[in-house]
């Protein structure tokens, strides 16, 4: 080969990663941005409910946390079965709060020991961990749909 079409196979070569760089470029600059903004807000929305959820007094001197030790326990609070005024006052507050739905779960090691709510699709899930002296871990997990 003369050195001028060894030339010219280089430019070739060249062109063509040029063509294909910007057929990249174009490629993800102009395919749809997925918007995490709304997303991040039901995420830290979830959080936040289910902190205030968990510290809402439910009488004097005892809150939800205490309804669930109370619920899972078989005993009354507040003189009331404790799984009817957990239930009750969760519903309540996630029916001002949250308009989509929602599913929420009191556990104790691996059992569900109460569920509120019947969402089961895909969307934002949080998780608090109770911990209970003498007793284990509690936790309370809540998924709402985005």
């Amino acid at each position: 080969m003369r050195k001028s079409q060894m030339e010219m196979v280089g430019l070739l070569v060249i062109i063509i990663l040029l063509l294909l760089a910007g057929f990249f470029y174009l490629l993800f600059t102009i395919s749809p941005q997925k918007d995490i903004t709304a997303s991040a807000r039901t995420s830290i929305f979830a959080g936040n409910l289910l902190n205030s959820l968990l510290k809402y007094d439910v009488c004097q001197g005892s809150s939800l946390k205490d309804a669930i030790k109370s619920c899972d326990d078989g005993l009354p609070i507040c003189g009331q079965d404790g799984c009817g005024l957990l239930k009750d006052n969760t519903e309540k507050i996630m029916s001002e709060l949250w308009k989509k739905d929602y599913y929420i779960s009191f556990s104790f090691g691996e059992e569900d020991f109460l569920v509120i709510g019947s969402y089961d699709g895909t969307g934002i899930a949080y998780v608090q961990y109770i911990n209970v002296p003498g007793k284990g871990v509690y936790s309370a997990k809540i998924l709402l749909e985005e």
